[in-house]
């Protein structure tokens, strides 16, 4: 998680067509919608319509009610060409052990504010409404910090 920070950076990405449902389909770790038996041609078209952002490896498949309730949340706070940041939370208690789990920062454009929508597609109008309205049990949630994310003087992770 420490690393994601110095690879990915922390500036929002503009997420037109596809690119949305395939960036929160991999941000929540499901196997893309592959169909079986392509030929190369096949395969070449897909992935030129993939680079295009007009296909879509997760909304159509057996993944679509997880990934969908969360692309209609990003899309209602940040238009339908959002500017999206994905932040990866580590969540951990003695039942579930870590778990990785993305959150989504989201420009809003009429007030130029940053939202946030979790992986189950629910909505908070700030970091700290999401660190006391997540819904997770209680547990200690890591959190990178950033210039555009403060986590406070302890530095990263919060418990609740």
């Amino acid at each position: 998680t420490r690393d994601f920070l110095t690879l990915r950076g922390d500036e929002p990405q503009v997420l037109a067509g596809s690119d949305l449902a395939n960036t929160v389909g991999f941000a929540m770790n499901l196997p893309p919608h592959i169909p079986e038996g392509e030929s190369e041609a096949d395969i070449e078209a897909r992935e030129a319509a993939v680079a295009a952002g007009t296909h879509d490896y997760y909304t159509g498949g057996e993944h679509a009610e997880l990934v969908t309730p969360v692309v209609e949340a990003i899309r209602e706070v940040g238009g339908d060409n959002p500017e999206v940041t994905v932040l990866p939370i580590q969540y951990s208690s003695p039942d579930t052990g870590t778990v990785d789990l993305p959150l989504f920062r989201v420009q809003d454009p009429a007030s130029g504010e940053d939202r946030f929508v979790d992986n189950q597609g629910n909505t908070y109008n700030s970091f700290d409404h999401f660190l006391n309205r997540n819904g997770l049990p209680p547990g200690n949630l890591d959190v990178l910090c950033s210039s555009r994310q403060p986590c406070g003087p302890e530095g990263s992770g919060h418990t609740r």
